[in-house]
């Protein structure tokens, strides 16, 4: 028998309204697969990330690690949370920004595991996840291959490109990578947008 994602009774499955709650479940829309950049820029994104965002056909560095947001699907998401915005795919699976507990979240979800990877609580600790896969992609040892990058970060609005790199040139000195990666984005998630 299903149940009220807000109150937890149990309802009919034909029941639209919980006759508990009153909560309508047509109404409340979880999962915004077609949303308006206005409703990211009222959730306090910068116009430039949200920009990046709607760009239809994003620029080289980008392509497989930001797909369309229509490229995949959740395999599930948590009850808690709520206005799931996808923001693009990576093969099938969507990076998001939801809200949980009244505070937003940018997380990855799995096409086919119910698995959430939390990455930040801020764009800029989002980007610094994107950018740290771009530059691990890229060839570190050519220069140009990162300064390639650089337009990309102010394209996206990420200001802590330089940062970035500076801490990923000395990756060889340090043996614990989590534990320095959850470092620098406490850093990063920690500033304003």
């Amino acid at each position: 028998m299903p149940q009220c994602p807000r109150c937890e009774a149990l309802m009919d499955a034909v029941e639209l309204i919980c006759p508990q709650c009153g909560h309508r479940l047509k109404e409340e829309i979880v999962y915004r697969a077609g949303y308006e950049p206005q409703e990211l820029l009222d959730l306090g994104l910068s116009p430039r990330f949200v920009t990046f965002i709607f760009l239809e056909s994003k620029p080289k560095p980008f392509d497989y690690w930001c797909d369309s947001p229509h490229a995949g699907w959740a395999c599930a998401i948590p009850r808690e949370v709520s206005g799931v915005y996808p923001l693009w795919c990576c093969g099938s699976d969507p990076t998001v920004l939801w809200m949980r507990r009244g505070r937003i979240e940018f997380v990855q979800l799995y096409h086919d595991d119910p698995t959430v990877r939390f990455l930040a609580r801020t764009e800029q600790g989002l980007l610094a996840h994107l950018f740290i896969r771009l530059l691990e992609s890229a060839d570190w040892h050519h220069p140009e291959s990162v300064s390639r990058l650089r337009p990309m970060a102010e394209l996206t609005g990420f200001h802590h490109f330089d940062q970035l790199c500076a801490w990923y040139q000395h990756l060889d000195e340090r043996d614990n990578y989590s534990e320095q990666f959850d470092l620098l984005m406490l850093f990063m998630d920690g500033r304003t947008n």
